[in-house]
């Protein structure tokens, strides 16, 4: 067996037994994530394990749960408010989470019962930590200032939902516009009925200004 073939054969293992530790627990399992609700807000773990090294990484987002209802609202979308809630993780049309914090493993040596009962020492001790900083200010302030949003634009999706759900509507509009026009970058796109989805906020906000 190559190095690679035994790395992915120890991550099915890994994947095979992680839902034995999360029973009793707050997380359950989808694909390759781990996810919960909490306190009003979603979080995922994301677990890659290396094909070309002895090392696991856990990747900690959060989202409001507002986040993406509001996101179906002003899409259209309201049917997937029904969907299960790992659907927040998996699905087309959904807001991307914050990234809060990313950890690695190495795990040479280690069997699969014993990192999967890491991975959950780690989220819930994780979880708690992020809850502090999360209630601290606006979603829409942690958003703004991401790396990773400040250089590409990357949760461009995410800021303008959240300054919707925040009631923020003139920044939102403010946002979406400059999104919509590409004065400003928004690194991913979302098209509905061959709309952007800014275009389709801008409209929104409007609608919803027009008839308060």
């Amino acid at each position: 067996m190559t190095f690679s073939s035994e790395r992915r054969s120890f991550e099915k293992d890994l994947l095979k037994v992680l839902p034995t530790k999360l029973r009793g627990s707050r997380w359950k399992k989808k694909q390759n994530a781990i996810f919960c609700e909490l306190c009003g807000f979603y979080f995922d773990v994301f677990v890659s394990v290396f094909v070309n090294d002895r090392k696991t990484t856990f990747s900690m987002s959060a989202k409001p749960m507002t986040l993406d209802t509001h996101y179906w609202n002003i899409t259209g979308l309201e049917s997937n408010n029904s969907e299960p809630l790992s659907f927040r993780s998996w699905g087309a049309f959904t807001c991307p989470g914050l990234p809060l914090r990313e950890e690695s493993i190495f795990d040479e040596g280690m069997g699969t019962d014993v990192l999967a009962r890491k991975l959950l020492e780690w989220a819930d001790s994780q979880v708690e930590t992020a809850l502090h900083r999360l209630t601290a200010e606006s979603f829409s302030s942690a958003v703004a200032r991401h790396p990773n949003h400040v250089e590409r634009g990357t949760y461009a999706i995410s800021y303008v939902t959240s300054l919707i759900a925040e009631g923020n509507f003139k920044a939102a509009r403010q946002a979406a516009v400059a999104y919509a026009d590409g004065s400003v970058e928004s690194a991913h796109k979302h098209r509905h009925l061959g709309r952007d989805f800014h275009e389709i906020a801008v409209d929104w906000i409007d609608s919803m200004e027009e008839n308060n």
